[in-house]
């Protein structure tokens, strides 16, 4: 995987590479390269703008900008899989651990204990492939509060309600948390939104 930094003149940013913190400083435009950890940085002059830009091609690891990422030639990214996961029994704790993630489930008749939607949560997503030999069950009340989730399939929209969900096994579905209990939770705003192929 490759990825584009942009610093100005004088600037620095550091970047988190296989959980080590390294400096990367922009100094009179001077090019160089610099190996980070299993990382090469290539640097580009682009003097017009008095700006150098550095490529990195990532060998191992994650690298975590922990300022503003500039790609202007493009990002190319994976979702992360977590794959083989066999856990028929999902609490809300281990279900928040996948967040943005891909999960194929591939255990027998399972469920999934959907968490309490807070403002944090708003925007998250799950996808959720059932690759196992039986149901999938998201049960709404996991929490110990009950969820409201709308579920589009195809071309139709069901009314938001807080009955269970279920993804038959050879379905898949995202779940995206739309709102939060402090906002409503209700049949016209629910917390959450499933859509996807044999569900029900």
């Amino acid at each position: 995987m490759s990825y584009s930094i942009t610093l100005t003149e004088g600037a620095t940013t550091t970047l988190l590479v296989n959980d080590n913190p390294e400096t990367v400083v922009s100094i009179n435009n001077t090019p160089s390269t610099l190996i980070v950890s299993d990382v090469l940085l290539t640097p580009k002059v682009a003097s017009s703008s008095g700006t150098t830009s550095f490529t990195l091609d990532e060998v191992s690891g994650d690298v975590t900008f922990e300022s503003t990422l500039v790609a202007n030639a493009g990002l190319t990214a994976s979702q992360t899989i977590s794959n083989y996961v066999t856990d028929t029994a999902i609490t809300t704790t281990e279900f928040q651990t996948y967040v943005g993630q891909k999960i194929i489930y591939t255990g027998g008749a399972g469920e999934i204990d959907l968490p309490a939607a807070v403002a944090a949560d708003i925007g998250k997503s799950w996808i959720i492939i059932n690759a196992g030999t039986g149901a999938l069950t998201i049960d709404v009340n996991g929490s110990g509060t009950a969820q409201y989730v709308r579920t589009l399939t195809g071309g139709s929209v069901a009314t938001s309600n807080s009955a269970d969900k279920v993804i038959a096994a050879g379905g898949s579905a995202e779940l995206i948390c739309i709102a939060d209990t402090s906002i409503t939770n209700s049949s016209s705003v629910p917390n959450w939104l499933l859509y996807g192929g044999g569900i029900s």
